[in-house]
């Protein structure tokens, strides 16, 4: 199955959080700003595309009766924006990756 968006994965699936948007509208106590909380979320990343990281890859068929792959069933990349990475983790045993 083709996968779309120019998806590159990893050879080894890492560990990011990243921030994702709460269900609290409201005034940011850091900032002082109106808008949506923000939640930290752990998750596992198994790749990126252009602007992207990945967290699964789901099956998807095109609907577009305009486009040419129409009925074509190819796998879609989802994950979050690079721009709501926090920071990298370490996954169990990556600690003693460097003794190797």
């Amino acid at each position: 199955m083709r996968v779309l968006y120019n998806y590159k994965p990893y050879e080894k699936p890492q560990k990011a959080r990243y921030f994702q948007t709460g269900n609290e509208y409201g005034i940011d106590k850091v900032t002082g700003l109106l808008g949506w909380s923000k939640v930290e979320v752990e998750t596992i990343v198994i790749g990126e595309d252009d602007t992207a990281y990945i967290e699964e890859l789901k099956e998807f068929r095109c609907c577009d009766t305009t486009e040419t792959n129409y009925g074509e069933v190819v796998l879609l990349p989802l994950g979050f924006h690079k721009s709501r990475l926090l920071e990298w983790l370490k996954l169990p045993g990556q600690q003693l990756e460097m003794f190797e």
